[in-house]
């Protein structure tokens, strides 16, 4: 007979289902089990932002995690009906849950013009970058989407973000996250990188197969050394967005030629070259 629409099963004692018409791959992202329980683990009376929510699975996660309150954003409406009624089924409070259908780039800097802060943002993006030669365009993407995403942390919030993109490498995407950094202007200390739970082994032969990474990362002290840094600079690095190019940076970081910067400002950039890959997409 025909398969049914939907497929329900548990998770860790909480309720879901899996659309077996229209969605993507599975219906539902089991690589991400363990981190929905790290977000459990960090919720309670964070206002959590979950970006590219999908049917809601870290947004269910922080609710019974006692999160004060959960925005998820995802520019599928069908998937936020699917959402609001696994919050109800899961006796979760809607009172504390708010879904957005939007985009979530535009939805990001609609939030920075209305100063919004969070203390725990999800940020678990689709694949940006499906081939090699996407690579640049990608890298460009995830840039802008974790500064953005950093931008909107409080002081001492928390960022879980990832990538499933095979073509950008766990290297890479650690270079990206210095890049989105340095252009929100704070301090991100990377805590512990994530990855697919343990029933998604990576074989040793076939390394494209850790196509999940992402960092748990805290916004520290709302970028008092990277500002430090900045004013003891030259006028090339001043602290505007567009004066200090990420691709500049990156470059610096690759080469090591700090010439066009000042001293203070170069020998920040050197002392972070450990970050770096031999080559370095422009990510300006």
């Amino acid at each position: 007979g025909p398969l049914p629409r939907e497929a329900a099963f548990e998770e860790s004692g909480l309720h879901f289902v899996a659309e077996l018409e229209g969605g993507q791959k599975t219906g539902f992202y089991c690589d991400q089990r363990d981190n929905r329980r790290l977000v459990e683990s960090f919720a309670r009376d964070r206002r959590v932002l979950d970006l590219f929510s999908h049917s809601g699975a870290f947004s269910l996660y922080a609710l019974r995690g006692r999160a004060r309150t959960v925005t998820a954003v995802e520019s599928a409406g069908r998937l936020h009906e699917i959402g609001l009624r696994l919050v109800l089924e899961n006796h979760l409070d809607p009172g504390r849950t708010e879904f957005v259908t939007a985009d979530v780039f535009e939805d990001l800097r609609r939030r920075a013009e209305r100063k919004e802060s969070y203390d725990l943002v999800v940020c678990d993006p689709p694949p940006l970058a499906k081939r090699r030669t996407h690579i640049d365009k990608a890298a460009r993407a995830y840039k802008d989407l974790n500064r953005l995403a950093l931008g909107r942390l409080a002081p001492g919030g928390l960022l879980l973000t990832f990538s499933c993109s095979g073509a950008i490498d766990s290297k890479l995407f650690r270079q990206i996250l210095f890049a989105a950094a340095v252009e929100a202007r704070v301090d991100l200390a990377l805590l512990a990188p994530l990855a697919a739970a343990v029933d998604h082994p990576v074989s040793v032969f076939h390394p494209q197969g850790e196509y999940l990474k992402g960092w748990l990362g805290a916004v520290t002290n709302l970028g008092v050394h990277f500002r430090h840094a900045l004013a003891t600079a030259g006028s090339a690095v001043r602290p505007r967005r567009t004066a200090i190019s990420s691709a500049t940076m990156l470059t610096a970081i690759s080469s090591g030629d700090t010439a066009p910067m000042s001293r203070p400002m170069g020998a920040w950039i050197r002392a972070r070259r450990d970050w770096s890959i031999p080559s370095v997409p422009s990510l300006a």
